[in-house]
């Protein structure tokens, strides 16, 4: 990125410069001149580097023009020492007025010495520390590479030396600034609570008025950066961070022209990265498997791990249209092949036993996008069931007297003659009912005054869940 210089160090060193006269000199005054100028001293009035928020206070009648004109240079130009060096001559003057019978002089005198020997000392010699702190910062954020939260945080600057408020704001924005920085931003923020109010404007200076250039270097490098956004489900998050943020967040910094320009190079970035997305899964789906797995295949890929509006509706249109359209293929081939496999089956229980546990549970586990398609499968399925059942029924045609069928849970049928019938438990326990078979191949069983009907099927009988087999 583009790195924007200025003369900050020059801006600085002018900041800085006192008001007066360079040679101008401190000057410790006689006790007849600091009379008068203590007398007009208000400690009601208290003066403070700045209004954002610094701890430093001290009385407001030493930035007076008559302090400057009586010491020779106004405070902040003076040394510690000097400032200390006040601690005599304002006791000896007190003293004086005192015995003069001038007591509230003395306490003003008394009051003013305190702060000139205590105060005052203790800001002088922690403001070059705090000027060379905030002119180090600001040399090194004039280096910085541009940023939208740099740029954020230069805008927040003009406003800095206004008051607590636009001080607070400028050192969130501080807070907000990534890399390297950071942290001469965050350095800057604190050098400044110490500062002047004038000083704290021409430090800043030299940082706002980069302003308008870094936001077209922004603007630019965003535009690039939307356009170079990849083409994946995370580059569709990215952008729809970077437009939320850039509304939310920066849109007084950018611009409503800016942000109106960027918003629709989103919407043109996520549409080509959509139709990236969606050629992609459409390619996929035209290459999904065509076995029993294949109406499930198409039902992820046509998902792809996408939540609901990350393409738009035409796009995701696409998608479902191809998905439909290879579930027919997979649907009409999977069809193919089972009644050929169906074909092939003999005339056997074995081939009812692969229907019912094999190719009917298939076709009921196919997904919910399937159902179109298993409405025919499953007549299939029931037709070359029956003609199985059919044949095998003409092989085992004939009476049932005589026959004893085995069920799965241990309980037997033993039928004695054409109309009863033993039924024996598991336990050995037997009852003796009766039971009358219909033209339609059903036998209803009647033991303790309960009936059940059951369905011969060559050599079983079949009640729903119920199955008994022959054996004998």
């Amino acid at each position: 990125m583009l790195i924007l210089r200025s003369t900050m160090a020059a801006t600085l060193a002018l900041a800085f410069v006192a008001a007066a006269p360079a040679a101008a000199q401190f000057a410790v005054p006689d006790c007849q001149a600091m009379g008068p100028w203590a007398e007009r001293f208000n400690r009601q009035e208290r003066w403070t580097p700045n209004t954002i928020g610094s701890r430093i206070s001290f009385y407001a009648h030493f930035m007076t023009p008559d302090t400057v004109r009586l010491f020779g240079k106004p405070v902040l130009q003076w040394t510690p020492e000097e400032s200390r060096s006040l601690d005599k001559p304002m006791l000896d003057c007190a003293q004086a007025v005192s015995k003069a019978g001038n007591r509230e002089l003395r306490v003003k005198l008394q009051e003013l010495r305190i702060n000139a020997v205590q105060q005052i000392p203790g800001y002088l010699t922690t403001l070059p520390q705090t000027r060379q702190a905030a002119s180090a910062a600001a040399s090194n954020l004039e280096a910085a590479s541009p940023s939208l939260p740099l740029l954020a945080y230069f805008m927040s600057l003009r406003d800095v030396a206004s008051g607590q408020q636009g001080y607070n704001a400028a050192n969130q924005r501080a807070g907000q600034v990534p890399g390297p920085a950071q942290a001469p931003a965050r350095a800057l923020m604190t050098a400044l609570r110490d500062l002047p109010t004038d000083e704290i404007t021409a430090v800043a200076a030299p940082l706002t008025g980069r302003v308008d250039a870094m936001r077209q270097t922004v603007r630019t490098t965003l535009l690039t950066d939307i356009g170079a956004t990849q083409a994946s489900l995370p580059g569709l998050q990215m952008l729809d961070r970077v437009n939320q943020a850039l509304r939310q967040q920066y849109s007084g910094v950018l611009g409503p022209e800016v942000i109106r320009e960027l918003g629709q190079a989103v919407v043109a970035r996520k549409t080509a990265i959509g139709n990236e997305i969606a050629d992609d899964i459409v390619g996929q789906i035209a290459q999904s498997s065509e076995g029993a797995d294949g109406f499930a295949s198409v039902d992820q890929l046509a998902s792809a791990g996408l939540p609901a509006g990350a393409l738009s509706p035409d796009q995701a249109a696409r998608v479902q249209q191809a998905a439909h359209a290879r579930r027919k293929v997979v649907a009409d081939g999977l069809f193919k092949q089972m009644s050929q496999a169906l074909a092939r089956l003999p005339e056997a229980d074995e081939s009812l036993d692969t229907i019912g546990r094999e190719v009917l549970p298939m076709i009921k586990g196919w997904p919910a996008s399937a159902n179109e398609h298993k409405e025919r499968f499953q007549i299939a399925a029931a037709e070359r069931r029956t003609e199985i059942v059919t044949g095998l029924n003409r092989s085992e045609s004939g009476s049932l007297r005589g026959r004893v069928y085995q069920g799965a849970d241990g309980t037997s049928l033993e039928f004695v003659d054409r109309t009863r019938v033993f039924v024996k438990v598991r336990d050995g326990q037997t009852s003796a009912g009766t039971f009358t078979e219909e033209r339609d191949n059903r036998v209803v069983v009647t033991v303790n005054n309960e009936s059940f009907v059951l369905t011969r099927e060559g050599k079983r009988l079949a009640g729903g869940p119920t199955l008994f087999k022959r054996t004998k």
